[in-house]
C-alpha cells in the first residue's frame, strides 16, 4: 500500500496564489535592487522560503507587509552597485535604492515602505529624499523619473496579466 500525499490545504493555495500574484514585481525590485539577476534570483528564491515559513501563522492582510520585509531582508538586497552611466540606480547607495524601488515597484506608501525595511517612517522619508537629490544631481529630472516609474510598473506586472480592453 502506498501513502499518498495529502492534499495542499487552503491556506497553501491561497499562499501560492499571492505569491504568483506578487513575485514579477519582486524579481523586477530585486534585480534593479541587486543590479544582478542571478542574484535577484537567488534572493527572491530565499525571500519565498522565509515567506512561507512565516506567512501560514498571519493572516492574509499581513502577507504583503511579510513578503516585502522577507525580500528586502536578503542579503543581496544590501549590495553596492558599481557606477554605470546607463544605469540611473547604480548613482543610488542601497538604502535610498531600496526607497525609491518600493515606492516605484511595490508601490508602496510610506508607512508599508517603512516596515519592508524595518526603519522609522522619518528614516524611509529621508531615504526616498536622498533617491531623488542624488538622481536630480545627475541630471535626472522629474519627467524622467515618472518615465522610469511607469516602465517598471510595466515591466513588473504578471506575465498572465491581460492587456486592459480598449476603451477601459
Amino acid at each position: 500500500m502506498t501513502a499518498r500525499a495529502s492534499p495542499p490545504s487552503r491556506t497553501d493555495l491561497e499562499l501560492a496564489a499571492f505569491v504568483r500574484g506578487i513575485e514579477s514585481r519582486g524579481l523586477v525590485l530585486a534585480e534593479h535592487q541587486c543590479g544582478h539577476g542571478g542574484r535577484a534570483r537567488a534572493a527572491l528564491i530565499a525571500c519565498k522560503a522565509d515567506f512561507h515559513e512565516r506567512a501560514a501563522r498571519l493572516e492574509p492582510d499581513d502577507w504583503p507587509a511579510l513578503y516585502w520585509q522577507s525580500l528586502m531582508a536578503q542579503p543581496a538586497m544590501r549590495a553596492r552597485l558599481g557606477r554605470d552611466p546607463r544605469n540611473p540606480f547604480s548613482l543610488l547607495d542601497p538604502g535610498p535604492r531600496a526607497s525609491l524601488l518600493l515606492r516605484f515597484v511595490a508601490e508602496l506608501d510610506q508607512a508599508q515602505a517603512a516596515q519592508a525595511l524595518d526603519v522609522s517612517q522619518e528614516a524611509y522619508r529621508h531615504a526616498l529624499f536622498r533617491a531623488v537629490e542624488t538622481l536630480r544631481a545627475n541630471g535626472i529630472d522629474e519627467s524622467w523619473m515618472r518615465a522610469l516609474r511607469d516602465r517598471l510598473r510595466t515591466d513588473s506586472r504578471p506575465a498572465h496579466a491581460e492587456a486592459p480592453a480598449a476603451g477601459a
